[in-house]
């Protein structure tokens, strides 16, 4: 086979395009493919498909993957045709899409690079600068959301990440198959909306379950979309819940250790994260500790036994109904304590999400392995100064998108 035939095989020309010539620039390390187009073949319009006539020529150039160690440069005569009805148009040629100066090969090789590297590295390996490898990423992304039809909604996750320095955060929605579905900036209810609206609305339609924190702006959202469903469908994250009762008796063992004499504080403060551990999975080399601090810290022990009581009810250990609950919310008010009345009162005001989560067995933990592969992901290319190019790489990363180029 030829050099020419090669590269007409390689390149999956057929008529009315060939490969012309193929020379290799050993200095500048480049090998420079001309394919030519056939003017004396039969042309149609791309839109309408309606026989056309040469208005020009227009010349063009293409990377391609390299060949060996040389980079590989297409160049094309594309040609324009002139329609009665949709005026002058330019023909789309085979090797690469649309308006891209890359063929279709190179720009799946980027993607496919862009999954495992950082930009840094796939900019050295390809000799491409961020920017070019940005509207590849860009051209993928867009491509792969438009031909999302069909995505697995029945339980989904939301969850706010905070992204560069300062308060500015991204609101991640994903589903039970460690999927990202959709990004939007902010965590307001209008970032949960975004979301939602982004998604197609018959995968929704199907949705049981959306697991998130207390977040009210979360709530208000999802009952603003889903409506009378949104009751039978938020699912408050367990660990949300154990994080302020965790909160509640750290503030009450605080103001105990305060009114204990100084040597006494020092003894204590030593020991200060038995009060955090889980009851149930105590060690036994604590269990002295505990013994000995609940007598000069009552507050405490009344504060930790109640928190204990409430991960019985969630883990069943105890009935799991809301009668347990209303059990355990009168004997907070009877404690008189205030941080923990105050926790209660958030529980309370989310009984109904905490009861679905319990009752279905779902939580956040997915969207928050997701949040850390997402911190990750920043740690590991030292950070990104460019919001939108952080969104695209998590959804490069975790979109599981059909990033495909027909060819």
């Amino acid at each position: 086979m030829d050099q020419l035939s090669l590269y007409d095989q390689i390149l999956g020309l057929t008529a009315p395009w060939h490969t012309t010539s193929v020379d290799l620039d050993e200095r500048s390390e480049q090998v420079s493919v001309t394919v030519k187009f056939d003017q004396s073949s039969v042309i149609s319009c791309p839109i309408c498909n309606k026989h056309a006539r040469i208005y020009d020529f227009r010349r063009r150039s293409w990377r391609h993957l390299d060949t060996c160690q040389f980079k590989t440069i297409i160049t094309a005569d594309v040609p324009r045709i002139e329609c009665s009805e949709h005026s002058v148009q330019t023909l789309q040629v085979p090797w690469a899409d649309q308006s891209s100066h890359y063929s279709k090969l190179f720009e799946e090789r980027v993607l496919y690079l862009a999954k495992e590297n950082t930009i840094s590295a796939v900019s050295r390996h390809l000799r491409l600068s961020w920017s070019c490898i940005d509207r590849v990423i860009q051209r993928g992304i867009s491509r792969g959301l438009s031909r999302r039809w069909e995505v697995n909604c029945f339980n989904l996750h939301v969850d706010e990440t905070s992204i560069g320095k300062g308060h500015h955060y991204i609101t991640i929605l994903s589903n039970h198959k460690n999927q990202v579905l959709a990004i939007s900036d902010g965590r307001s209810s209008d970032s949960l909306l975004e979301c939602l609206r982004s998604l197609p609305i018959q995968c929704l339609s199907k949705t049981r379950v959306l697991s998130m924190d207390m977040s009210a702006a979360y709530i208000k959202a999802a009952n603003e979309f889903f409506g009378l469903r949104a009751k039978k469908m938020i699912s408050i994250d367990h660990f949300h819940v154990a994080k302020i009762l965790i909160k509640a008796v750290e503030e009450i063992r605080k103001s105990d250790v305060k009114k204990l004499p100084n040597l006494e504080r020092l003894n204590i403060h030593r020991n200060r994260y038995v009060w955090l551990r889980n009851g149930r999975h105590l060690p036994e080399h604590l269990q002295p500790e505990i013994e000995y601090q609940r007598d000069i810290m009552q507050d405490t022990a009344i504060a930790w036994t109640l928190k204990e009581k409430a991960r019985d009810i969630w883990h069943g250990h105890e009935p799991r109904t809301i009668t347990s609950w209303k059990h355990w919310f009168r004997l907070v008010k009877e404690s008189a304590l205030r941080p923990l009345i105050t926790a209660a009162e958030t529980i309370k005001k989310n009984l109904r999400g905490i009861m679905v989560a319990m009752t279905t067995g779902t939580s956040n933990a997915k969207a928050e392995a997701i949040n850390k592969t997402i911190k990750n992901l920043a740690r590991i290319s030292h950070g990104y100064r460019n919001k939108e190019r952080y969104k695209n790489m998590i959804y490069l990363r975790l979109g599981k998108l059909d990033l495909r180029l027909d060819h």
